[in-house]
């Protein structure tokens, strides 16, 4: 009988505070550049409030308190994919403090098709660029007067050689 038992308690499942619908996202076919939005619902079963963290393509965090039920707006935009079908997770955690006590991992499919490449990935606000043409001449200019000087240095201890003799 306590063999049974035991057996019941490793396999059972544990309840958790943390109920999530649906358990996978189909944002079906989408354009570069459009944005599409499908619906998350979590709820906390629990007695108490539960911070909760959803990480992905997709971020966001909040609490909820006893009961409590979130809808989630969960955004989609592609940017510069190629055509053809993707796949992706979201993540929701269920959090008490530094431990993480659960998580939820929530399959996500989509397929590309058409609309326009973007510039957002080629971001170049904030590269900057020196002026060096300056810097580069001077620089030339200095390594083309020390190369004068020493050849009018060498041949003008040449030409003393000379008159020695």
């Amino acid at each position: 009988m306590k063999k049974i038992i035991f057996f019941l308690f490793l396999f059972l499942p544990v309840v958790s505070g943390l109920a999530v619908t649906p358990t996978s996202l189909d944002f079906g076919e989408v354009s570069r550049g459009e944005i599409v939005v499908r619906e998350l619902l979590i709820i906390n079963n629990e007695n108490f409030p539960v911070e909760f963290e959803i990480e992905g393509f997709y971020d966001d965090s909040f609490i909820l308190f006893e009961g409590e039920s979130a809808l989630i707006d969960v955004e989609l935009k592609v940017i510069d994919k190629e055509d053809g079908d993707y796949e992706d997770y979201l993540v929701v955690k269920e959090n008490y403090g530094s431990n993480l006590v659960n998580a939820v991992s929530i399959k996500v499919v989509y397929r590309v098709e058409g609309g326009d490449f973007s510039n957002e990935n080629l971001n170049l606000e904030d590269v900057k660029v020196g002026d060096y043409g300056f810097s580069i001449l001077y620089g030339i200019a200095l390594v083309g007067l020390l190369g004068v000087g020493s050849f009018g240095y060498i041949r003008k201890k040449k030409f003393k050689k000379k008159g020695e003799l």
